[in-house]
Parts: C-alpha cells; sequence; structure tokens
C-alpha cells in the first residue's frame, strides 16, 4: 500500500469534489489494500488541508439573520478515553464528558446554534495514512453518527475542524490559541474578514467556546481560554458547562 494515499488526491482536496478513482477497474481496496479504502471512505466529504481537516462544506446555509456558534474542544471536553489514559488508544477508545453531554448538545441544535468542534491535534500528520490519522477520522464520523441518529438537525449544525502539528518555519495559523480555525468557520458563514471582530453575521455576545485548557494548575495550557479571548467570544470549562 503507498505511504501517503492523500498524495493521490493532491495537496489540499476535498474529498467529495475531487474523486480519485475514476477506473471501474481501479477500486481503492485494489490500489491501496484495506486500510486504504477504509480511510478512503472515511474521508469522504473531508476537506484536507496542509494545515487543518474540516467536514464543514464550503458554504454554511442559515436562516438567522446572525449565526451563533457554540465551540467546543474535543479531547478532555466533549469525550474523555474510556481506558484513563490521556491519549486514546484505539477509535473505539472514547466516552462522553458527562451523562448529560448529548443532552446539552440538543438543546443547543434546537436553540439553533451552530456547533463547531475546534481542536489541536498533536498524535498525526495530515499528509499520512498513519493508524492515528485514521482512528482520528473514524472516531469523530463515528461521534456524528451517534448523534444524528439522535436527531437529524445534527447534519446541519455540527462540524469539526482539526489542526494537526505542521513541521514549517513560519508561525501556526490554525492551531489555537491563533484564530485560523475560527476564521475558516467565517469563511463559510460570510465574506472573509480581516480579524474575528469584523464578523457581522456572528452574534459574538450569544456564541461561547468550552474547552478544558484554561491554565489552572492542573492544565497542560491556557490555549482555549486564549482562543476564546482573542476571538472575543465567552468562556467555560467542561466541567462549568456540562456539570453545573
Amino acid at each position: 500500500m503507498p505511504k501517503d494515499i492523500l498524495s493521490l488526491m493532491g495537496k489540499n482536496v476535498c474529498v467529495k469534489r475531487h474523486p480519485t478513482f475514476s477506473s471501474k477497474n481501479e477500486t481503492p481496496t485494489s490500489i491501496l489494500g484495506k486500510a486504504g479504502a477504509t480511510l478512503l471512505k472515511e474521508l469522504e466529504g473531508w476537506d484536507i488541508g496542509l494545515e487543518c481537516i474540516s467536514d464543514m462544506p464550503s458554504k454554511i446555509q442559515n436562516d438567522q439573520k446572525s449565526v451563533k456558534i457554540a465551540g467546543f474542544d474535543l479531547d478532555g471536553t466533549l469525550i474523555l478515553t474510556k481506558s484513563g489514559s490521556t491519549f486514546a488508544k484505539h477509535e473505539k477508545d472514547w466516552k462522553w464528558f458527562d451523562t448529560n453531554t448529548v443532552g446539552k448538545l440538543q438543546e443547543l441544535v434546537s436553540q439553533d446554534y451552530l456547533i463547531v468542534v475546534f481542536s489541536n491535534q498533536g498524535g498525526f500528520p495530515v499528509n499520512s495514512t498513519s493508524k492515528r490519522f485514521l482512528q482520528f477520522v473514524t472516531k469523530w464520523n463515528e461521534i456524528r453518527r451517534q448523534l444524528e441518529a439522535l436527531d437529524s438537525n445534527f447534519q446541519e449544525r455540527l462540524f469539526m475542524i482539526a489542526a494537526p502539528k505542521v513541521k514549517s518555519e513560519e508561525p501556526p495559523k490554525f492551531r489555537k490559541p491563533e484564530v485560523g480555525m475560527w476564521n475558516y468557520v467565517l469563511e463559510r458563514v460570510q465574506v472573509p474578514c480581516s480579524s474575528p471582530q469584523d464578523a457581522k453575521n456572528i452574534d459574538l455576545s450569544s456564541s461561547f467556546f468550552v474547552g478544558d485548557a484554561a491554565g489552572r494548575k492542573t492544565d497542560f495550557s491556557d490555549s482555549d481560554k486564549a482562543f476564546a479571548e482573542t476571538v472575543g467570544i465567552q468562556f467555560q470549562t467542561p466541567e462549568a458547562f456540562f456539570r453545573k
């Protein structure tokens, strides 16, 4: 199996728009093997960039005059590992952060929030078919499937943006606390703007971000809190949001 499936698709590609295999005889399984075919299936609909990956469409349909965004970190915020390890051991090694996490998300959907998960990921390079890359995409797709099975409105109201570590001499633009992932969302709900505060179609007063990197003594970082402050929206820890 080739080491880099994504190189067959191009460096910056939306899998839905650019099908890799056109010949009836050139199936993903025959060319890439079972693991490669699984990855291609899981990546259907994802926008694969050099610095971030996302399942968000190029344009968000919205009936409201302004968009309310409920932002969340993923690991340690929406979900925890079942194993108790800091990092997931496989794609099924996850559980909801709290027993009422799903209920809280359903409330947000009913209140017309756009739920966006902004996640820094350090376990895989974006242009690799490593097991960790496949595990991450498969895990998130399963989270989506579970929520959509409960409420079909999640299909149009729940999206993921992840920023893996990138080897570059330039400072990272997408990894929190930088606001590249936030601007990625803005480009899809309105015209691009020069700064997060220029987002006229975003209801910043009602929008918020929940994350576990809050700069507390036991936290590894304050990147989530700093991200929310730079964007100009409210910040909460997962304990305060889900368990209050």
